[in-house]
């Protein structure tokens, strides 16, 4: 599916990724276009391998994301979580993307770096079947987050996180994993990613029966994460 498959004011730039754009890796460069196609106004349109007739009509008609995923899908999600040897910490992914992000030249607030840290841990369930960390996401207000790494950079707020940090010792595959997160959702806004974790299952579903505002420290599942972002992948 490339780019002109979508008028082109809702053409996401992660379509370009279809058309022989920045992933290196074969596998990401089949998926990751496939994570959102958003309008100017962050309406959501769908979502890789499901953007059927069918499913585009139920999201232009306002049904609600996991219902729609439901119907394309047909299953409910799975609540079971994933038992797996995680690869590293999540302090590790967050210095990397930290020191990567201010390499170039594009510093990280703390909403970023918990939206960024969500896709990489996603995506890596997804096409290894396998955590990327151990800890767990929680369906905030503002999107998934992890406590741990919150709470280490609260205090820059909604600023840039100017705390020093060094790049970590990491294996030259996960970097470069980490390095095709920064290229396909680094260059989307905080607020462009936080509307995409919205319109997607996995925190739609932890926060189902919530009023928008309600405070909640509901997990989002791993199990939940992999088999979501599983449907985009093209093998």
């Amino acid at each position: 599916m490339g780019t002109s498959s979508y008028p082109g004011h809702l053409r996401c730039r992660f379509t370009r990724i279809a058309d022989g754009g920045i992933a290196r890796n074969q596998q990401l460069k089949r998926c990751f276009y496939a994570t959102a196609i958003l309008d100017q106004m962050g309406y959501f349109w769908g979502i890789g391998e499901l953007c059927s007739a069918s499913y585009l009509d139920l999201m232009a008609r306002g049904h609600d994301i996991s219902d729609g995923l439901e119907a394309a899908m047909g299953k409910p999600p799975n609540s079971d979580d994933i038992r797996g040897t995680p690869v590293t910490t999540a302090a590790a992914v967050a210095d990397y993307l930290l020191w990567a992000s201010r390499e170039r030249g594009e510093p990280l607030s703390n909403l970023k770096l918990q939206k960024l840290l969500y896709y990489a841990q996603a995506w890596y369930l997804a096409l290894n079947d396998q955590p990327l960390f151990a800890d767990d996401f929680q369906a905030w207000v503002h999107g998934p987050v992890l406590p741990s790494q919150y709470h280490r950079f609260k205090a820059a707020a909604w600023m840039p996180i100017a705390e020093p940090v060094d790049e970590p010792a990491l294996p030259q595959e996960l970097k470069a994993f980490l390095n095709e997160i920064l290229d396909v959702f680094g260059v989307e806004t905080a607020i462009a990613l936080e509307l995409m974790t919205h319109r997607e299952r996995p925190w739609a579903e932890a926060r189902r029966g919530l009023p928008p505002d309600a405070s909640s420290t509901q997990v989002i599942s791993k199990r939940s994460m992999r088999d979501f972002y599983r449907t985009m992948r093209a093998d």
